[in-house]
């Protein structure tokens, strides 16, 4: 019996609300949904450009670019090398997609050298894509100068941990050299044949 008045009550309290929402001009909230970014459209050079490239399933340049990246990923580090020399000794101008393929290629050998040269592709790459019609490029440009900066940074800090550690060993060789030559001199003292007078070294 109290059960079924609450339930009466929550009820007409629910109808008073609806009602008084309605009078007052209010309206439910609305949440907000969230939707993915959308790439702005290619220019028109651009999109003619793409078509009258050999290629069969109507890639862009973006796409072309990521493909080659997921396909140098998968490759071992012997086949990334020989892309590498391949790319380097074309003896035709360097396109952007070469370009940045070649700066790929040097980001995934993880070297400092190797890391600060494709950094200097992409920088090229971007002043390069502002410029003619494979504006499209530049969004992965801009990702892959973030991720050669980054794996720059941990390099350097790779480096400098590894100079601390040979430091570190360099003293703790020291330090074991000064072990054994202060046991060398206690063994010496203990081993001689009378003692001192203060009790010092075995007693015959």
């Amino acid at each position: 019996m109290n059960s079924s008045k609450v339930q009466a009550r929550k009820f007409r309290l629910w109808i008073s609300c609806g009602v008084w929402l309605s009078l007052s001009g209010c309206t439910p909230m609305v949440v907000p949904t969230v939707t993915s970014p959308v790439l702005p459209p290619l220019p028109i050079k651009t999109m003619e450009s793409t078509k009258s490239r050999p290629d069969t399933q109507g890639e862009g340049f973006l796409n072309m670019a990521l493909s080659q990246l997921t396909q140098d990923m998968s490759l071992s580090v012997g086949a990334r090398k020989e892309v590498l020399l391949s790319l380097e000794s074309q003896p035709q101008p360097e396109g952007p997609l070469d370009r940045l393929r070649r700066a790929q290629l040097l980001l995934l050998q993880h070297q400092g050298g190797a890391t600060q040269q494709a950094l200097q592709l992409l920088q090229d790459l971007q002043v390069q894509t502002v410029r003619n019609e494979t504006a499209e490029l530049l969004p992965l440009s801009h990702w892959l100068d973030q991720w050669a900066k980054t794996q720059l940074y941990i390099e350097g800090q790779l480096e400098q941990l590894a100079r601390q550690s040979q430091e570190m060993q360099g003293k703790a060789d020291v330090l074991s050299r000064q072990i054994q030559e202060l046991r060398a001199i206690e063994h010496h003292l203990s081993s001689r044949p009378g003692g001192d007078k203060n009790g010092t070294g075995a007693q015959p």
